[in-house]
């Protein structure tokens, strides 16, 4: 596995590697666009938000890809390629109970709207209307993601406002926890363990950007090295996705899902 190997310069191997990762993109994104040819003529199985939450994190991995095929060799492709890795974890957990977590993500949208509303009422715009329609909505569609202390204010009275009192994501679990409860502890530790460092401004995530010489230090914010290891993070995370939908939708995508899937497996570094 790339991360496994020891460091490496941008080598002349590597920039092989890069190439042969980007046809592979490029064929994948081919793939993936192929699926929205034949989308509204596919039956889709199972429940109508998990379907819509399918289509659209599959959608947005493929604009993430492109994207990171774009900005290749800039090492802000750390980003794109964690984020990545983050929406396939949390779609695959979803797919263990599809019609609860799907309809807690599609609701979790209305807490969204109500932090919007009190930041906007902290400028000093007018949303009571607003609030009042959203309230609604969140007593009728979004209770489940009250935190412990919202629901004992809610329930005793004592909070006029116990709407603040909501979970920061809809999962109520961290990436890592997720991927611990799917079994895909392994896939974090490869790709969102390497890409913590950098995200989070951390000094180590700068050391690896560091090149120390008798000369003094430089530091360089472009890297295939680091590039070639994001998009084996993104063709993985997209590839995930697909065959999460072709599941759902049943759109008989399988065989040739399996011949990209055999390409990428038999791929190994220069």
């Amino acid at each position: 596995m790339w991360h496994d190997t020891a460091d490496r310069q941008d080598t002349d191997e590597v920039k092989a590697d890069y190439l042969a990762l980007k046809d592979l993109a490029e064929e994948l994104s081919r793939l993936v666009e192929s699926t929205h040819e034949s989308q509204r003529e596919i039956e889709h199985e199972g429940f109508p938000y998990f379907h819509y939450m399918v289509g659209l994190f599959l959608l947005n991995q493929l604009h993430y890809l492109e994207d990171l095929l774009a900005l290749i060799p800039n090492r802000s492709v750390e980003l794109i390629a964690r984020t990545m890795v983050e929406g396939f974890i949390k779609l695959k957990w979803v797919e263990r109970d599809p019609e609860l977590r799907a309809g807690c993500w599609f609701s979790f949208s209305w807490v969204q709207e109500w932090k919007y509303a009190i930041r906007q009422e902290a400028r000093g715009f007018e949303v009571d209307d607003y609030k009042h329609e959203i309230r609604k909505q969140l007593r009728e569609n979004a209770s489940d993601h009250i935190n412990k202390k919202g629901l004992i204010s809610l329930e005793n009275g004592t909070d006029p406002d116990p709407f603040r009192h909501f979970e920061h994501d809809w999962t109520s679990f961290s990436t890592f926890q997720l991927a611990q409860k799917i079994g895909l502890v392994n896939l974090y530790a490869r790709f969102l363990d390497p890409l913590n460092d950098w995200v989070h401004w951390s000094p180590k995530g700068f050391i690896k950007s560091a090149d120390v010489s008798e000369n003094g230090t430089q530091y360089t914010f472009r890297s295939y090295y680091q590039s070639v290891a994001c998009l084996i993070a993104g063709i993985s995370s997209l590839l995930g996705c697909l065959k999460v939908w072709d599941k759902s939708y049943s759109a008989d995508y399988r065989s040739r899902i399996s011949e990209f899937e055999s390409k990428f497996e038999s791929w190994s570094p220069t």
